[in-house]
């Protein structure tokens, strides 16, 4: 959930820059739904797609939960728990720095 969270956190906080974040939400949402597993299990995939699959975030959201509830396994969930736990720290280190990029370019008027 945390890894959501924060993918769903750095396409909002894109609303520094552009007016409309739906389109990007929608981009996002394909994403997970297509190389995150859903549509084809990752395991099912050719290799060469397995292997992106393996180094973007949308797997530890939605594929290596299901799979760990599918057919647990210690020595996998050791692995995801890994992986879920890099994707959080580089993602909340993006997030952080798109947030501190915005703020810098806000210019607020009020009366």
């Amino acid at each position: 959930m945390t890894v959501a969270f924060l993918l769903n956190v750095t396409v909002a906080l894109c609303a520094f820059w552009v007016e409309e974040t739906r389109g990007l939400e929608f981009v996002l949402q394909k994403l997970q739904f297509t190389v995150g597993g859903m549509l084809l299990p990752i395991d099912m995939m050719p290799d060469w797609l397995q292997r992106v699959c393996a180094w973007l975030p949308f797997q530890a959201v939605l594929y290596m939960p299901a799979r760990t509830a599918v057919d647990f396994a210690g020595s996998p969930l050791a692995r995801y728990l890994a992986v879920q736990a890099a994707w959080t720290l580089a993602l909340a280190v993006l997030a952080v720095f798109i947030y501190r990029r915005g703020v810098r370019r806000l210019h607020v008027n009020g009366g």
